[in-house]
């Protein structure tokens, strides 16, 4: 669904709980300008099964301003992204193409899973590839670098540099 150009606010608690329990719910929404959500408001899905292919899109052509309390899915904006404070991202990302994304003290969900409203799965945005490496413990990097002073001291003391 596209609107039309302008300024878009949302002044209700829009509630999507017309999944039927599918776990492959899309709702898309298009922005041709900007999108003002109103303070104290509650962007939430409900009835979407355990959630894992269902996603939820904001795509807005200018900036995004999100002043609710609760916001679901995955706002992807060309200008900036803002928030006044204290907003929660529930199974969502926020990307924006030319500007900033500015939080100021808010949280964002990315694991999502069956608790309470939300149920999202990875939001759209499934990270396909291998695992994460292994971070060295600190141990093991002070023990490495005893083990080069060794050998540069011995180099030093065997090898000296004429």
């Amino acid at each position: 669904m596209m609107f039309p150009p302008r300024q878009f606010r949302i002044w209700w608690e829009p509630s999507f709980s017309t999944g039927g329990g599918s776990n492959t719910a899309v709702w898309k929404f298009r922005f041709s300008s900007t999108l003002v959500t109103a303070a104290g408001s509650d962007v939430t899905v409900t009835g979407v099964g355990d959630g894992a292919g269902v996603g939820l899109y904001w795509t807005v052509a200018s900036a995004a301003t999100l002043d609710g309390d609760t916001f679901a899915g995955n706002v992807l904006a060309n200008a900036l992204i803002s928030s006044n404070g204290g907003l929660t991202i529930e199974c969502g990302r926020l990307a924006s193409a030319d500007a900033n994304v500015t939080l100021i003290a808010d949280s964002i969900s990315i694991g999502c899973g069956t608790e309470g409203t939300i149920g999202f799965g990875s939001g759209g945005f499934d990270q396909a590839g291998g695992s994460n490496g292994q971070v060295p413990e600190p141990a093991t990097l002070l023990l490495f670098g005893s083990g080069l002073a060794g050998l540069l001291a011995f180099r030093k003391r065997f090898f000296p540099v004429a």
